[in-house]
């Protein structure tokens, strides 16, 4: 229990009075069960701080990164279960490389915020599908900057990359 807490700290960094939790993020593609969350937001602020409060449980996965009808799907939602952790929203960053193996460099191709309307529901989503414009092979990744309980607490995940012959330019 000691070594898990202090692998917890080490993943964790503080910004301010906000804590970004990175407890719990695995690739969407990992074979961790159904239920297993991409990300969670347990509490906000730093540990030990006076003002830090608790977190029910929010928590989010990544929808898959795939190529359906020469249109890539992507996308990610959140849950919160007790709505005194509301509102909640995510903000999902559609990122890819260039087309050239030795690519190592994700650039931004889209930045979609979950719908107002949603902060105060239980789920907030983000499901989009561009066109794609050509077939040039490329690294394809998602990550979400997560918010929780008006955006005192927050997590950034980051999906698995994925190899696919589509470009969203």
């Amino acid at each position: 229990m000691l070594l898990s807490s202090w692998i917890r700290r080490s993943l964790t960094v503080a910004a301010g009075a906000v804590l970004l939790a990175a407890s719990a993020m695995t690739p969407a593609h990992a074979d961790a069960g159904a239920n297993a969350a991409d990300w969670e937001i347990t509490s906000s602020g730093a540990e030990g701080d006076a003002l830090a409060e608790s977190i029910s449980y929010c928590s989010g996965n990544f929808a898959p990164i795939r190529v359906v009808n020469n249109r890539l799907e992507w996308g990610a939602e959140q849950t919160c279960e007790n709505p005194s952790d509301r509102p909640h929203w995510i903000v999902v960053k559609l990122e890819e490389t260039c087309p050239q193996s030795w690519c190592i460099v994700f650039n931004t191709d889209a930045e979609v915020r979950s719908p107002a309307w949603e902060e105060l529901t239980r789920v907030v989503r983000v499901a989009e599908a561009d066109t794609c414009v050509d077939n040039d092979q490329r690294k394809i990744r998602v990550v979400v900057n997560a918010f929780a309980r008006g955006g005192a607490g927050t997590a950034t995940a980051i999906s698995g990359e994925v190899l696919l012959d589509c470009d969203v330019d």
